[in-house]
């Protein structure tokens, strides 16, 4: 690399342009195969192709890949979330953490950099009251005997979503071609709420939920003066909704 012109930068200008070239806005996916986690360009991403151009550049840049990216670790099937959670799929989720873990390992010197987010499958309204505490409680203790002894906890972010409205249906009714649907993208998107929650503190995962619910609340009120026609026809419901899945949430 002496004689590359990336040689010459300042060393200001050249982490500029390593931060960019390493920068996933997709975030980078952690899937299991065959009990352990594939590497992140097996899983699509070419956000770390710099790290293996030559070792220089790798030394230079692989700290820096797993800062500016958020790794995204998926908990298995729809059965280890937090609609259908039960103790009968604990297995299956420490399974998911335990290849987490060896991944991690394998990343000694990166481990202070990297932000873990842990995708599970969410629930709705109909929720059975218990089982978003049973959930919280069960995961939270298997990550902090698999992961916690490899990763710091404040680095655990878990995400889900609650679907507080069923948006699955059409609305309009069209002399020309029947019934169709009108803005159904934007109500879906009003019918859904996304946490992503830190794991370390409960306190501090509530204050995160209750912020992220006074975002969504103002997003459902905008949309509903956008798309009176859908959105607006559907705000009692929404409200209702949000608010039955938020109690789902502050049940944790």
């Amino acid at each position: 690399m002496d004689n590359s012109p990336l040689a010459r930068l300042a060393p200001e200008l050249k982490n500029a342009i390593y931060e960019l070239a390493l920068y996933d806005a997709n975030e980078i996916p952690l899937c299991a195969e065959k009990g352990s986690l594939a590497s992140p360009s097996k899983q699509g991403s070419t956000a770390s192709a710099l790290t293996m151009t030559c070792k220089e550049i790798r030394a230079e840049t692989t700290a820096m890949f797993y800062a500016v990216n958020t790794f995204t670790l998926y908990s298995g099937s729809d059965s280890t979330g937090l609609g259908h959670w039960s103790k009968n799929f604990g297995n299956e989720y420490k399974q998911v953490l335990r290849a987490c873990a060896r991944w991690l390992k394998k990343r000694p010197q990166s481990l202070q950099a990297i932000r873990l987010v842990i995708a599970h499958s969410g629930g709705d309204v109909w929720t059975e009251c218990k089982r978003p505490a049973y959930w919280w409680k069960d995961t939270r203790k298997a990550e902090k005997a698999i992961l916690h002894q490899v990763i710091d906890a404040s680095k655990i972010y878990v995400r889900f979503s609650m679907v507080c409205y069923d948006s699955g249906v059409t609305y309009h009714t069209s002399t020309d071609s029947g019934e169709h649907t009108c803005h159904l993208d934007v109500l879906r998107e009003c019918s859904v709420m996304t946490y992503e929650l830190p794991t370390n503190a409960k306190t501090l995962a509530l204050a995160v939920a209750e912020k992220a619910l006074q975002a969504k609340a103002r997003q459902i009120e905008e949309c509903a003066k956008l798309y009176a026609c859908c959105v607006g026809a559907k705000l009692p419901q929404l409200r209702a909704g949000l608010q039955k899945s938020h109690a789902a949430v502050l049940r944790l």
